[in-house]
Formats: C-alpha cells, structure tokens, sequence
C-alpha cells in the first residue's frame, strides 16, 4: 500500500528508538465510531515492551 515493505513498523521504529515491538496485521478490527460499533478494515495492533523505569 505504501510501496515498501513493513512501512508501519519503519515508521514506529524511527519514532521510538528501536524499543522492542510485537505486532500483526489483521483483515478487520470491531471498535466505535460515532458512538456505534464498526468493522475497520486492514488494522494493525502492536504492543511495546519496555522495563519499568521505577
């Protein structure tokens, strides 16, 4: 969709500094839109691991 491959994660490695990342790709997500519940499709979800700086 970009035109280079594994442009979404690229990106939110430039933007936090290599921090270590999980994710996928998914062909739709239900969430809200004006108040109703809506299939986005083509999602993305991504979890970031970091230690506890406390």
């Amino acid at each position: 969709m970009f035109g280079v491959a594994d442009h979404d994660a690229s990106t939110i490695e430039e933007l936090l500094g290599g921090i270590p990342l999980a994710g996928f790709f998914a062909a739709g997500e239900i969430g809200p839109i004006a108040g109703r519940n809506a299939l986005h499709g083509f999602t993305a979800s991504m979890a970031l691991f970091v230690d506890d700086m406390e």
